[in-house]
């Protein structure tokens, strides 16, 4: 087929420039505030970031019950909805590993607006690795309206999305993301104490 026939015309309420636009500018944001430690800001980009991936979700979900989507139609809203935790380990690794060497009282955790919205934030991906768990088991194997045409992914190069490698590496990945997330939301909600109490009060030590 040409590439004319096999051209895809996608769907702009889903993942439009502007909305792709949104979440990279929130994710930069995002990770600028933490990495400055400008803790409002940074609070305020992770609420913003959280609704963004929430409506997402929400909308991947009900477009997926009630109308036939193709593979691609799911797959790069997922990657929207997931996208902005792939940048929390690096901020984490920054903060901890170069920055408390020069400074014990930094607190790589300061961009946590509260336990609660962390329990939140924290069942929102597990739902949506659950949801990639399912799309990659099963609903990408999945013929399309139009099975001539093949659909691509990313994993290190461009890749079929039917392609047993990139089956099985996002499988493997979803499934360690749930076990992880799982572990941590049994820690959050049996936490004996609120998650800010337990976070070095910064402005004590200086008064000390």
């Amino acid at each position: 087929m040409d590439e004319y026939t096999c051209s895809l015309r996608g769907n702009a309420d889903m993942y439009g420039l502007g909305i792709r636009l949104g979440f990279y500018i929130q994710w930069l944001a995002g990770a600028i505030a933490a990495l400055l430690r400008v803790e409002r800001d940074a609070v305020a980009a992770r609420s913003a970031i959280f609704g963004f991936s929430l409506a997402t979700f929400v909308a991947v979900v009900v477009q997926t019950a009630t109308s036939t989507n193709t593979a691609i139609d799911i797959y790069i809203p997922l990657l929207l909805c997931f996208g902005f935790f792939y940048s929390l380990p690096a901020i984490h690794y920054w903060t901890t590993y170069f920055w408390r060497k020069n400074d014990n009282s930094l607190n790589p955790t300061v961009v946590v607006a509260s336990r609660e919205f962390d329990i939140l934030q924290m069942t929102l991906l597990l739902a949506v690795s659950g949801l990639k768990l399912w799309f990659w088991a099963t609903r990408v194997l999945q013929s399309n309206n139009r099975p001539e045409c093949l659909e691509y992914g990313f994993l290190f190069c461009r890749l079929e999305l039917k392609d047993n490698a990139m089956r099985s590496v996002n499988i493997c990945i979803d499934c360690g993301m749930i076990f992880f997330f799982i572990w941590k939301l049994y820690k959050m909600i049996n936490s004996s104490k609120p998650l800010e109490q337990a976070l070095p009060n910064e402005k004590e030590e200086d008064i000390k």
